[in-house]
């Protein structure tokens, strides 16, 4: 009897509460499809305790302009299970226009499936004005999460990472239902991309600092399938400031990241063909060498042999051939991630491209000299950058065949805190429209005459992975490039 006694009071007590302060309450039982009122509900609505409530009448009891609102605000929570909070008017079964707010929460079984809805109304007593503006910034909110909500994937988590709400979007994306979704972690979608110090900044974000986080998130559906969200989760925190729940807001960017994807691929398949077009590049110098030196050993043949040159030549040619074995060991080293670095000297190193051109430097008949005493001592990839003087000394030669003078002098300068080398030719400069462009990757003056447009804009490449700079001195009367090393 004590039992039933306190049941019987615990209900009075309520009943009279919510009549003191303007509360009702109410819940929906799914399963029956039944809406069931109680006094304080039926009194804020004018109307009799003895008539049968239903949801559509229910709506029907909003406003016209309100109606649409709570519609969707009520499909959502029986479709989704999802809680709203709005504040909106209603008209009495008396005629009156009154201010509510309406509440409604999401009740689950043991089986994870909403079995009622349930919620409050709270009569608003507040001035005109101020009931103007809060329906308004309610009507204003609802609005804007409705469109969130279509668009978006959205879900609620508890403190542990339980889901405890998730829209059709997340149910859409993740090809799990509702009831497989709610009360699950949402370890249920990790793909494992992630590890354990990600997620540890994410929860010390969001429940340690209380902060919002954004952040992508890689994610596994049900059925193995892999998909990207841009994700925002924001705490939400009671009136003590503690938090009681997580809100989070993803967006499907699965198809950025494969374009993405692809676009790295094609950029990677590029370079292979840029690297394909820099071999030849590479390669023709000391195959020009080759096959110019097998003429003059047939015309030797034929006018007599000559031990001395032939042995020259041959050496020449041995050369070239070591030469092109260095740029496929250099290509190799590259491709599997290792860097040749050697110590050498810079002059010794300008010698030897000179060396490798000398044939092209005898046909020509150029003067080509290097004017120094200086030399520094440098570590690097030699390979590669013998071949960037290759390349500047070449394009000397060939931008000044027509010239009357043929001469390239070569220099080291130790200015300050750097280490110069001086290529300078006997051309009078560079116009602005090519200066400014030479040293773009696949730029050429040289059209169908055999230019690839690689070589500059390698030269670049290679100096700068080299601390280096390369440069045209525009105040030099002849044509000069410079290439500046700081001093280690």
């Amino acid at each position: 009897m004590a039992e039933k006694s306190s049941v019987l009071y615990s209900e009075s007590l309520w009943k009279w509460a919510q009549e003191s302060t303007h509360i009702g309450t109410w819940y929906y039982d799914k399963l029956a499809d039944k809406l069931y009122w109680s006094h304080g509900t039926y009194r804020i609505h004018e109307k009799d305790p003895k008539e049968a409530v239903f949801i559509e009448k229910a709506i029907e009891s909003y406003v016209e302009e309100d109606q649409p609102r709570i519609s969707y605000a009520v499909d959502k929570g029986i479709q989704e299970g999802k809680p709203w909070n709005l504040t909106l008017k209603i008209k009495t079964d008396k005629g009156n226009i009154r201010s509510v707010r309406s509440i409604g929460r999401p009740v689950f079984n043991d089986e994870k499936q909403l079995i009622r809805l349930e919620g409050l109304f709270l009569e608003l007593e507040l001035s005109q004005k101020v009931q103007e503006e809060m329906l308004e910034l309610s009507h204003k909110n609802l609005d804007i999460e409705s469109i969130i909500d279509d668009v978006s994937i959205i879900a609620r988590a508890d403190l542990k990472g339980n889901i405890t709400y998730a829209n059709n979007q997340f149910c859409k994306i993740s090809g799990y239902s509702r009831e497989e979704l709610i009360g699950q972690n949402h370890r249920i979608i990790n793909s494992g991309y992630h590890g354990k110090e990600f997620f540890r900044e994410m929860w010390n974000t969001i429940l340690v600092k209380n902060e919002l986080w954004r952040g992508e998130i890689r994610n596994r559906s049900k059925d193995g399938k892999i998909y990207w969200v841009d994700t925002i989760i924001k705490p939400i925190l009671d009136g003590n400031g503690e938090v009681v729940e997580f809100l989070s807001v993803r967006r499907d960017i699965t198809f950025l990241k494969e374009k993405l994807d692809t676009d790295v691929k094609l950029a990677r398949l590029a370079a292979v063909g840029e690297t394909t077009a820099q071999i030849v590049h590479d390669v023709m110098n000391p195959l020009a060498i080759i096959s110019g030196n097998i003429e003059r050993i047939d015309r030797m043949i034929e006018k007599g042999m000559d031990d001395e040159k032939l042995g020259r030549l041959t050496g020449r040619m041995m050369q070239s051939v070591d030469r092109i074995q260095e740029i496929f060991k250099s290509l190799r080293s590259s491709l599997m991630g290792e860097t040749r670095v050697r110590f050498f000297s810079m002059k010794a190193l300008l010698k030897n491209a000179i060396q490798e051109l000398e044939v092209f430097i005898e046909q020509e008949n150029f003067d080509i000299s290097l004017d120094t005493e200086i030399d520094f001592d440098f570590v690097g990839n030699d390979t590669q950058l013998r071949q960037v003087f290759v390349n500047l000394i070449k394009n000397s030669i060939q931008a000044n065949m027509d010239n009357n003078e043929k001469w390239v002098r070569l220099s080291i300068l130790k200015i300050g805190g750097y280490k110069v080398v001086q290529i300078t030719d006997s051309g009078k400069g560079i116009p602005p429209e090519v200066s400014e462009r030479m040293f773009d990757t696949l730029f050429t003056t040289k059209g169908d005459s055999g230019g690839t447009g690689l070589g500059l804009g390698l030269c670049k490449q290679i100096i700068e992975a080299h601390n280096g700079k390369i440069s045209l001195n525009k105040t030099n009367p002849n044509t000069q490039f410079e290439i500046v090393f700081k001093e280690t």
